[in-house]
């Protein structure tokens, strides 16, 4: 009977580590795959610059109204929004940090 329990808790932790060590493997398979995350990590700035362009873009048009009422020359106006931009970014960056 011994021998049976044993056998049969063996069968289970067996099992257990096989599960374990293809779930190692997936991820050191992941790991390897430099391509791949590069691709991702890409993807992801990418998309992340898209959203900052598109937040500045509403921003500049926001605030073009009341520099050109108060105004300034276009070169005025454009040193204005780089600075409203600048500003932005630099507020967003903080709050992550």
């Amino acid at each position: 009977m011994t021998t049976e329990r044993s056998e049969d808790g063996q069968r289970v932790q067996l099992e257990e580590l096989r599960e374990e060590l293809g779930a190692t493997v997936t991820e050191l398979a992941q790991r390897a795959d430099v391509p791949a995350r590069i691709r991702a990590r890409r993807d992801e700035t990418l998309a992340r610059g898209k959203e900052l362009g598109e937040q500045a873009k509403t921003l500049v048009a926001e605030k073009a109204p009341a520099v050109r009422a108060a105004g300034g020359s276009p070169s005025a106006l454009a040193a204005g929004a780089v600075a409203v931009l600048l500003l932005f970014l630099v507020v967003r960056r903080r709050r992550r940090s």
